[in-house]
């Protein structure tokens, strides 16, 4: 995994968010020291978005994770490089996602 982004939670908290390769998608590792790392359970974030309009799309690849934090420094947004299934892996854009801090347990 390489293009870690890594950031501190207002408890103190160190977190390291990175990406996986190709179907198997990001990882999320929490430590209160800086020493010790646990894995969450699970994938930071799938290679299926959902849309607004319901409707999903398959990514062959997501990486180069970052977040964008809200005013009360919990992050809101994940932001990744994406590219479709079917287009040429040079075809990129950067997909923007809204994250439910609930559900992902950070």
């Amino acid at each position: 995994c390489i293009d870690p982004f890594v950031w501190i939670d207002a408890q103190g908290w160190s977190h390291v968010l990175l990406h996986g390769s190709y179907c198997e998608c990001g990882h999320h590792y929490a430590s209160a020291d800086g020493l010790h790392w646990d894995k969450s359970a699970g994938n930071a974030y799938s290679n299926v978005v959902e849309w607004q309009n319901g409707s999903t799309t398959t990514l062959v690849r997501r990486e180069r994770p970052q977040l964008h934090f809200g005013t009360n420094g919990e992050p809101t947004h994940l932001l990744t490089g994406a590219v479709d299934q079917g287009r040429p892996s040079g075809d990129s854009y950067t997909l923007l996602q809204r994250i439910n801090t609930s559900a992902t347990g950070w």
